[in-house]
């Protein structure tokens, strides 16, 4: 069979016929040949963009920044091509409980988080988001490390490169850990929630970063900074070139410059 390569404008429909040729190559064109369409997409996998760079991901309407905070992120729960995103900026202040001990699953930071925002995401990002598996401490009477599945999630404390005496290192340090763990809000360097709860004998509290990059404990009961993280395929292109401010955006986004 002969090989052809065309070049084609990028996110344009194309239409290929295919003919029946002899051994002296003489192409029969009076049969009708068959139809295939396609639509070239050129782009570059996230895997190939440097670990710390700036994404520019769709979100309730406008383009906002993210990290590209790890490559095949907990490959050992969850294989290879797990790319994290860690939001540049914390997204809410919202409370780790609505009170008693400081349980992660399913307590207000859990589910703004992998229920509430990722809906604000648009469809594009959404659809594409993994779900993924991450170490975590329950809580409460149950303070050994075991997993949990979330589209969604917040980092641990020990991800962002820190470490408490009353905390378990879920995880792995980041290797983006002292670029991404100062984050702001409203312009202002603020604290945000950790996902790892302080053991006993405080565990209605829950461990956060500070506004300078520390780790503290705070009750869990306090409103304080939501920055969600998520991973994405490798099959969700970027455009080969970054936008003005570095960043890079998906293929067709229309946040991209």
């Amino acid at each position: 069979m002969q090989q052809y390569t065309f070049d084609w404008p990028n996110g344009q429909i194309c239409n290929l016929r295919q003919f029946p040729y002899n051994s002296k190559k003489q192409c029969n064109n009076r049969l009708y040949g068959a139809l295939a369409s396609a639509t070239p997409i050129a782009g570059i996998a996230p895997s190939t963009l440097p670990e710390g760079t700036l994404l520019r991901l769709g979100e309730n309407g406008k383009g906002v920044l993210f990290y590209l905070a790890k490559h095949d992120y907990q490959s050992d729960l969850n294989g290879e091509g797990f790319n994290l995103c860690v939001r540049k900026d914390i997204y809410e202040q919202v409370q780790f409980v609505v009170g008693g001990n400081s349980l992660y699953a399913n307590g207000p930071l859990d589910t703004s988080q992998n229920i509430t925002y990722k809906e604000i995401l648009d469809e594009d990002i959404k659809s594409k988001i993994l779900e993924t598996r991450i170490y975590y401490t329950p809580g409460g009477s149950n303070q050994s490390i075991s997993t949990i599945s979330r589209f969604v999630f917040s980092l641990s404390g020990y991800e962002y490169g820190q470490t408490l005496y009353a905390m378990n290192n879920e995880g792995s340090i980041l290797p983006t850990a002292d670029m991404i763990r100062i984050s702001n809000f409203n312009g202002v360097a603020a604290n945000h929630w950790t996902r790892s709860p302080r053991l006993n004998p405080q565990p209605t509290y829950a461990c956060y970063i500070r506004q300078n990059g520390s780790i503290h404990s705070s009750i869990s009961t306090n409103e304080l900074g939501s920055r969600p993280a998520f991973c994405i395929p490798n099959d969700l292109l970027f455009n080969s070139e970054p936008n003005s401010d570095g960043s890079y955006s998906p293929v067709g986004s229309p946040y991209a410059d």
